[in-house]
């Protein structure tokens, strides 16, 4: 498989979960580095743990302008995983306010949206974007139907890109449950119970930690031959 040795990687949400175990999966294989994130504290602490050979900046995806300035600072560069995203709300549709079905779409599509618009004038077209989708977007689960919409969106966002952004590759990936800080806002007794009962359901026996996510963007970031494509890494649970 090709080799992202000295190639630049742009990682959007690289400062924790799997944005920051493919930042550092990256690194590894030899690539130049720029992971960004909405916290300037967030951004400082992993480039502390990711070392000299990262640079970070402090981006909101849901600002439009500053998107483009931080792109446009950056200069050319070959890959964008995306790994941007926010608590879900489990809620049912019925009992969800117009606001909060409208903010469930702000960071997870709208902030793909206008990161990839930003981003595509300074990506070089030998490489890849790669998006972040989840298992909502293809099985109904109550208190989630709004992600339904959401992810599904994402995963139809993908295969319009990848046909109109073309010869720039665009991918997705589709990550069910993974141990990353989003749910850590959980008490850690419940936190870990919670992981054991849905690792029990799934065939690999276990929750997916960040590094199985990040060999997936790794893949598709490397892979010249697909595009279009959302790879579900889910540990067997669709």
């Amino acid at each position: 498989m090709p080799s992202i040795a000295d190639q630049h990687v742009v990682v959007l949400g690289g400062t924790s979960g799997f944005g920051f175990a493919t930042a550092k999966a990256a690194l590894a294989e030899g690539a130049r580095v720029t992971i960004a994130s909405r916290s300037a504290k967030k951004v400082h602490a992993a480039l502390l743990r990711l070392g000299n050979a990262a640079g970070g900046e402090c981006v909101d995806v849901t600002e439009k302008s500053m998107l483009e300035r931080f792109f446009g600072g950056l200069g050319a560069f070959d890959h964008l995983p995306v790994t941007v995203g926010d608590p879900l709300l489990n809620k049912q549709i019925m009992e969800l306010t117009d606001e909060e079905a409208r903010s469930a779409f702000e960071v997870r599509f709208w902030g793909q949206f206008n990161a990839v618009r930003a981003a595509y004038p300074h990506i070089r077209k030998t490489g890849s974007i790669t998006l972040v989708s989840g298992l909502a977007g293809q099985r109904a689960s109550p208190g989630r139907g709004i992600y339904a919409g959401v992810l599904g969106g994402i995963e139809g966002m993908v295969k319009s890109f990848a046909a109109e952004l073309r010869p720039l590759r665009v991918n997705g990936v589709c990550a069910g449950a993974v141990d990353t800080e989003l749910w850590h806002r959980f008490p850690e007794a419940e936190r870990l119970a919670t992981f054991e009962r849905i690792g029990a359901r799934l065939p690999v026996g276990r929750v997916g930690k960040p590094e199985d996510i990040a060999e997936a963007y790794l893949y598709l970031t490397k892979s010249g031959f697909s595009t279009g494509e959302t790879l579900v890494v889910d540990g067997g649970a669709l």
